[in-house]
């Protein structure tokens, strides 16, 4: 693919007027990582400049009691999922993705487990429903008092998942969005490629959700911002000796939010 585009045309442009300055082991190596540079210069600052800005207003939509905090430590840890989701570290994935492309790298032989992964990342999620083989466990009730149970549940389930899904979907596109835009290389990828990027950005999604809940819990759990500098088995152990009338008041919150969502 052709790049054209202000980024590589700064790239030449420096190389062009330094081109005498340059040791031959300098104008090597700007000729054969022509485009790990234009990653580094001119894609991974667009997609910063926007993907940034867009994921805090997602962060906030999905999880709005962290758009009111205000205590320093636990607004840093905030933006640390900011500063992390879907830059640095993701954005290199992707590019060798796109080097593998290019180079003719064969994932299926370096991914085993590439047909197992269609199932899970690339076809649509269903909702899980009660196993109706569990009746026997409720042996005490009606046929009539299971069906309207089982319903209900069903219901809850139902709703449980939508959400997860909306939830989901509104970050896979928002990411996809940004990423077609200023790496549209990524749009070469070959089926076999394209399992993968599904997996490299559902494991980009968990990530941000676990972290978000993390702290989604800690406020409504009202934990003191110290607290939030703890270890994952710091914090847990701390958590579970926490009141009880603090976890129920922040499972009740979040209930709450989750009604007054638009599935």
């Amino acid at each position: 693919m052709v790049y054209d585009n202000e980024g590589d045309k700064n790239i030449e442009e420096w190389s062009r007027l330094n081109n005498d300055f340059l040791p031959e082991d300098a104008k090597e190596y700007f000729e054969e990582n022509r485009d790990v540079l234009h990653v580094m210069f001119d894609v991974y600052p667009k997609i910063k400049r926007h993907i940034t800005p867009a994921l805090r207003k997602l962060l906030y939509k999905q999880y709005p009691n962290l758009r009111t905090e205000t205590r320093p430590m636990v607004v840093e840890f905030i933006e640390g999922i900011l500063f992390i989701t879907a830059t640095v570290k993701y954005l290199m994935q992707m590019y060798h993705l796109v080097h593998g492309h290019n180079t003719g790298r064969n994932v299926r032989e370096e991914y085993t487990e590439l047909d197992d992964w269609v199932d899970f990342y690339c076809r649509p999620a269903k909702p899980q429903v009660v196993d109706e083989s569990k009746r026997y466990k409720f042996w005490w009730i009606t046929n009539k008092e299971w069906k309207a149970e089982i319903e209900e549940e069903n219901r809850e389930l139902l709703k449980n998942f939508n959400r997860e899904e909306r939830r989901k979907a509104e970050f896979v596109n928002l990411v996809q969005k940004i990423y077609f835009k200023y790496y549209p290389e990524l749009l070469d990828l070959n089926n076999d490629e394209w399992i993968l990027y599904a997996v490299l950005i559902r494991e980009e999604y968990e990530l941000f959700k676990e972290l978000a809940e993390d702290v989604e819990l800690f406020i409504d759990c009202e934990f003191p911002e110290e607290d939030i500098k703890l270890s994952d088995e710091d914090y847990w152990k701390k958590y579970s000796t926490w009141p009880q009338e603090l976890k129920d008041k922040g499972s009740k919150l979040r209930e709450e939010r989750f009604e007054n969502e638009n599935i």
